[in-house]
């Protein structure tokens, strides 16, 4: 790879990785509500999916889904229906200091297949097949530079995000009974979810 893709390809997963989404903002409500230990199954999980998701693009997925307009269609719908469930499961969500009934669990099977539903590694996954893999013949040389700083920012990206909901859980929950701040971020969380899943529908 030139200086020059790296350099791009560094700018693009940058910007794409440390900028609100999915799963940054779901890392941030799981850490808030739980804890930050409690989030880092999912993050593992999302470096798993995401890898998967990438590997199989490359592999030929991403051509199938600029070729089929209903391919890229259903990612869309799909995707869209599943941040409306998430948005309702924040809503119901209850940290252990108020309730035994969590709300918001996500295991590690639903992280790795939430990458396929989730349209903005969708975005990133396409862009980067299509610029830095398809049609190159170097694609081993290439896949060992592309993967670990993919991979190295997602991780980096949502453990950040975590780490600031974590921090701020305390605040959140503080010593009110009525749990009401950690009902308003919730409430907020959700809120960035619809919103989402709005401008998906939209996209």
């Amino acid at each position: 790879m030139s200086t020059e893709e790296i350099i791009g390809l560094l700018i693009l997963s940058t910007v794409a990785s440390f900028t609100p989404g999915p799963n940054t903002t779901l890392s941030m409500a799981i850490a808030a509500n739980h804890g930050l230990k409690s989030v880092s199954m999912f993050i593992c999980s999302i470096a798993v999916g995401w890898t998967a998701l990438l590997s199989i693009s490359a592999g030929g997925l991403a051509s199938l889904v600029f070729a089929v307009p209903i391919a890229r269609e259903s990612i869309k719908f799909f995707g869209v229906i599943y941040l409306c469930w998430l948005a309702y499961k924040i809503t119901q969500t209850r940290p252990a200091f108020y309730s035994k009934e969590y709300g918001l669990i996500i295991s590690f099977r639903q992280g790795v297949a939430f990458q396929f539903l989730n349209i903005k590694a969708w975005m990133l996954t396409l862009a980067v097949a299509s610029g830095w893999l398809i049609g190159h013949d170097n694609i081993l040389e290439r896949n060992l530079i592309i993967f670990p700083v993919l991979i190295g920012l997602g991780i980096l990206s949502n453990f950040l995000y975590a780490l600031m909901g974590a921090l701020i859980k305390g605040w959140l929950q503080g010593q009110e009974k009525s749990g009401k701040r950690i009902r308003i971020f919730n409430n907020v969380m959700s809120a960035v979810f619809l919103l989402t899943a709005v401008w998906l529908a939209t996209f």
